[in-house]
């Protein structure tokens, strides 16, 4: 059976087409594709090729009409050739159909840089002056000087306190020429994305170092006091007998006179040459104050080296109970000023500004009569020493002109009221930024 359906196949495929064969209908219709095909089939018989050569037709067992794949066109005499024709439909080049996913509107560049060098040591080495030079041989001079009155004077606790003021001023001398070579370099105080207010930030950490140094001074200092107080002086034998090793060590040898002058001279050259705490100073915030005191850290150092100096200079024992005096009153200064500045740096380091007119700054807004109908909320920070930042947002009523003179007259309270107004001596800059909402009234 199977056989007899093989050779039925067969014969339907010999049969020949009498008008045009599949395959020359697909050689007259593509000739440009450069098809050629034989005119004989290798499964023709020689019936079909009889039948063909004589024009009959011949059966297949399924009919095909050829189709043309592209129509051809007269170009010559007697030559047929496809012409491509452009695709149906529209298609502009900026066709909105094609536009689907539209691109995102161009913005304007960000007016911060994303961040800037941060400089090696090296830099800030190779960036040094000779004057910046100069100071950082000068702080490491005044600490020598510490070292050596601590060393020649061991028998003093007033000695050792002011010791620990000689090196809180070098610490001090090389705090300020470091941050002054720093000031050059664009990372330290310009903004950027990495540093929203630069790297000046870093210098409030170090004047918390120097704060808490002060204070754990003042700390130990007291310890010690109340250790001699209960040992009885140590090696003395009352509050009567002199605080010394030797008992010509204080008055007659010499190294008091000569190390408390050196002392004085030390602190005054830092303090004229190099304005020494400087920055410590404008936190403290000592306005009220006489001249005089406006810069507590050299007079804490001066006052007790000059009464030491004196006393030596008179040729005057200094006594266990006068000591522990002057100890206990340098004790308790350097304990005072080094607490308010880590009440105050500390409250820096946490996003507020520890100032005493703060109320009356924002008593000042909500009394305005010149358009400010309600002060709806108000942040102040003081980024560095001479930075303070103010946010404001208030409704106002009057218009765009009601706005305006509302964020002017709110950045002159800002100036006269946190500032003291110009002329203060306050090197403090504000930037302020105001928001404001619209009155409906």
């Amino acid at each position: 059976m199977g056989f007899m359906f093989l050779s039925r196949v067969q014969k339907c495929h010999r049969r020949a087409d009498t008008t045009q064969s599949p395959r020359a209908a697909m050689e007259s219709s593509s000739p440009g594709l450069g098809i050629r095909m034989s005119n004989a089939s290798p499964m023709e018989t020689p019936g079909d090729a009889a039948n063909r050569r004589a024009g009959k037709p011949s059966h297949l067992a399924f009919n095909f009409e050829s189709i043309s794949a592209s129509p051809p066109t007269q170009r010559g005499a007697g030559s047929l050739s496809p012409v491509v024709k452009s695709r149906r439909g529209h298609h502009h080049k900026h066709s909105l159909s094609h536009q689907i996913f539209l691109p995102p509107p161009q913005r304007a560049p960000l007016s911060l840089p994303a961040s800037f060098h941060v400089p090696t040591w090296r830099e800030v080495a190779s960036s040094c002056t000779s004057d910046q030079q100069l100071a950082f041989l000068w702080s490491l001079i005044h600490l020598s000087i510490s070292a050596a009155v601590v060393k020649f004077n061991a028998a003093s606790l007033a000695v050792a306190a002011i010791a620990k003021l000689v090196a809180f001023d070098a610490l001090g001398v090389f705090c300020s020429a470091l941050f002054e070579v720093l000031d050059n370099f664009p990372v330290w105080q310009k903004s950027s994305i990495q540093h929203p207010f630069g790297l000046k930030r870093a210098q409030v950490v170090v004047n918390f170092g120097q704060a808490v140094y002060l204070t754990y001074a003042g700390f130990e200092l007291i310890r010690e006091i109340m250790e001699h107080a209960v040992l009885g002086g140590g090696h003395g034998h009352g509050s009567s007998d002199s605080v010394h090793m030797d008992p010509h060590s204080l008055s007659s040898s010499g190294n008091m006179p000569l190390s408390m002058a050196v002392v004085c001279v030390a602190t005054l050259f830092s303090r004229i040459v190099y304005g020494n705490h400087g920055h410590l100073v404008q936190i403290i915030d000592l306005d009220g104050a006489p001249q005089l005191l406006q810069n507590p850290f050299a007079i804490l150092t001066l006052l007790p080296a000059a009464m030491l100096l004196g006393l030596s200079a008179l040729g005057m024992h200094l006594h266990a109970m006068l000591d522990r005096a002057l100890t206990a009153f340098i004790a308790a200064i350097i304990t005072y000023i080094g607490s308010l500045l880590i009440f105050r740096l500390g409250s820096i380091l946490l996003m507020t500004y520890p100032s005493t007119q703060l109320d009356a700054f924002y008593h000042a807004i909500q009394q305005d009569d010149e358009g400010i109908v309600e002060l709806l909320d108000g942040k102040t920070w003081q980024v560095w020493s001479n930075l303070v930042v103010v946010g404001i947002r208030v409704v106002v009523r009057g218009g765009e002109t009601g706005e305006i003179r509302a964020r002017e007259r709110i950045a002159r309270l800002a100036r006269n009221v946190l500032g003291g107004g110009y002329g203060s001596g306050k090197q403090i800059r504000f930037s302020v930024h105001v928001e404001c909402e619209r009155s409906s009234i």
